[in-house]
C-alpha cells in the first residue's frame, strides 16, 4: 500500500459515510460494493420506487423522500443524465459534504450549486444480474477543489486500484468511445442474433466468434484485428450480402458499416 494512500486513510480514520441517490444498475452495484467495504458506510439509498432491491432490504435504510436524506460525507447521484440537476437542487447545501454524479457525458459544473462537488464515472457496463469486479475497474474522477479530490480519491481507491483523473471535456470522449465499443457493439450482436433466429439457426453458434473478437483486443490493437469482406475490399461478397438483406431492416446498417471500413481501410 503506497504511503500517500496510508496518509489519506489515517486522515479519514472515521468511516466514510455515503448516501446513494438512485436505484438503477449503477446504484445497485455501488451499493453492493460499498456494503462489502469496511472503510465505507452506506447510510441510505434514496429512490422513487416503493421498495428497494430485496438484496438490500434488511441491510440499509431506504427512503422515497429526498427531504429525509441522512448526513453523509458523499452524496452519490446515480440517476439518468437528464435528472441529475433536479436531484442536485434538492440536496441541501453543506460545506462538509460532497455531491457527485456518475455520468460520463454530463459536465461537472451541473453540480456547481454545491460547495464541494465532483464526478465518479466507473467505466463499465452494469446489469443487476451480473457480478462486477470493482478492484480492476477504471474509475474516472474529477472535483472542483483539491480537498474534495483527496476525499474522492480515498473513496474510489477503497473500491478500485485503477483511478484516473479526468476533466469533463476529456471524459465525454471516453464516454463516446464506450458507446461505440459497448452499446453499439452489443447492438450489433443483437442484430446477429436476430438474423440467425429469422433463419431458424441457433443463436449460440456465434458466441465463440464474439469471445475471440473480444479476447484479441488484449493482445492486438483493434485496427490489427479487423477482418472480413470490407477490409479485403471483397466487393462481390458485400453485394451478395446486401442482396440477401434487401428487404431487411439491417440493409442500411450493413451498407453504412461496410462503407466506413472501406473508407478507412488504409488506416486499418
Amino acid at each position: 500500500m503506497c504511503l500517500n494512500f496510508v496518509i489519506v486513510y489515517l486522515y479519514f480514520c472515521n468511516v466514510f459515510k455515503v448516501v446513494i441517490i438512485g436505484t438503477g444498475n449503477i446504484a445497485f452495484h455501488f451499493s453492493k460494493v460499498i456494503l462489502e467495504n469496511n472503510n465505507l458506510k452506506l447510510c441510505q439509498i434514496i429512490g422513487r420506487q416503493k421498495k428497494i432491491d430485496q438484496e438490500f432490504e434488511e441491510k440499509i435504510d431506504y427512503e422515497n423522500n429526498i427531504k429525509k436524506i441522512k448526513p453523509a460525507d458523499l452524496y452519490l447521484i446515480c440517476v439518468s443524465d437528464n435528472a441529475i440537476q433536479s436531484v442536485s437542487n434538492k440536496i441541501e447545501k453543506n460545506s462538509s459534504s460532497i455531491v457527485a454524479h456518475c455520468s460520463g457525458s454530463t459536465d461537472i459544473e451541473i453540480l456547481s450549486n454545491h460547495e464541494n462537488y465532483g464526478v465518479i464515472y466507473p467505466l463499465q457496463t452494469f446489469s443487476k444480474n451480473r457480478e462486477i469486479k470493482f478492484s480492476d475497474l477504471p474509475i474516472l474522477i474529477e472535483s472542483n477543489n483539491k480537498k474534495t479530490l483527496k476525499k474522492l480519491d480515498f473513496f474510489c481507491k477503497s473500491l478500485s486500484e485503477k483511478i484516473i483523473y479526468c476533466k469533463s471535456n476529456q471524459r465525454v470522449f471516453v464516454h463516446i468511445s464506450a458507446i461505440f465499443s459497448n452499446n453499439f457493439g452489443n447492438y450489433l450482436n443483437v442484430v446477429s442474433q436476430k438474423i440467425l433466429k429469422s433463419n431458424k439457426l441457433d443463436t449460440k453458434i456465434i458466441l465463440p466468434l464474439i469471445k475471440e473478437t473480444a479476447d484479441k483486443l488484449f493482445d492486438l490493437d483493434a485496427k490489427d484485428s479487423q477482418t472480413g469482406p470490407a477490409i479485403r475490399n471483397d466487393d462481390e461478397t458485400i453485394k451478395k450480402h446486401l442482396h440477401l438483406l434487401k428487404n431487411s431492416e439491417f440493409f442500411e446498417l450493413y451498407e453504412i458499416l461496410s462503407k466506413s471500413i472501406l473508407k478507412n481501410r488504409n488506416e486499418l
